[in-house]
């Protein structure tokens, strides 16, 4: 029936039907599975006050709270991001997961991190090339974006920066470079901390609060926790 039924079925319905990571089981609570993964965010800083380049940030998400429990930031996407993402994730929560999920990026798939992945979770697990919806962090970074980062300076979705094609206004980050206007980049990493401390403890997302649902799960399923 799979032969003929791609032709005949919506993509989505097809995808529900046949392709086994859209059939997975809801994650029951906080710490059964993180999901990773990293991105050249659209904000801008500058280095030395001479150059300016976009901020690489690698992000580990609690997939039942939705809750930021560990990042990364850095130039590149590389195994020591991903690795040190993993080391804050476990030390600010004091937990380790059951499942951690990625993709097939080769930082996370180099020897070092999955030594670290290994070492950390019962289960590694590759997300499905090309299928966003086998990971729930690629939809966090979209709302993420929305709710809180598109209000600080330098990030090319700040409604001050867009032209009307939704595109980079390079010619607002070429001033804002030319008057000194764009962060530094230690500027940039405090106020990283203060926009995740923001998602996790003041935007309601889903009906919830991410750390809310996450404190909560907690002590739901102290039984099923693993500490660090």
């Amino acid at each position: 029936h799979q032969v003929w039924a791609a032709e005949r079925l919506a993509k989505s319905e097809y995808n529900n039907k046949f392709r086994k990571i859209t059939k997975r089981r809801p994650v029951t609570h906080a710490n059964r599975l993180w999901v990773m993964d990293g991105t050249p965010w659209h904000r801008y800083y500058t280095i030395d006050g001479k150059t300016w380049a976009r901020i690489n940030v690698y992000v580990i998400l609690d997939a039942f709270s939705w809750r930021v429990v560990g990042f990364h930031y850095s130039k590149t996407e590389t195994s020591t991001a991903v690795t040190g993402a993993l080391r804050t994730a476990c030390l600010v929560t004091g937990y380790v997961p059951e499942v951690i999920q990625y993709d097939g990026g080769s930082a996370n798939t180099s020897e070092v991190s999955q030594q670290a992945i290994n070492a950390l979770a019962k289960y590694g697990m590759k997300a499905r090339p090309g299928n966003a919806r086998s990971k729930v962090i690629e939809p966090f970074f979209k709302h993420f974006n929305q709710k809180v980062l598109k209000w600080r300076e330098g990030f090319s979705g700040n409604p001050f920066a867009r032209t009307d094609t939704a595109k980079v206004n390079t010619d607002h980050l070429r001033e804002l470079v030319r008057s000194g206007g764009l962060p530094s980049g230690e500027q940039v990493v405090r106020e990283l901390i203060e926009d995740f401390e923001a998602w996790n403890q003041k935007i309601k997302f889903k009906g919830h609060i991410p750390a809310q649902r996450y404190e909560q799960s907690l002590q739901d399923s102290a039984q099923w926790q693993m500490p660090f």
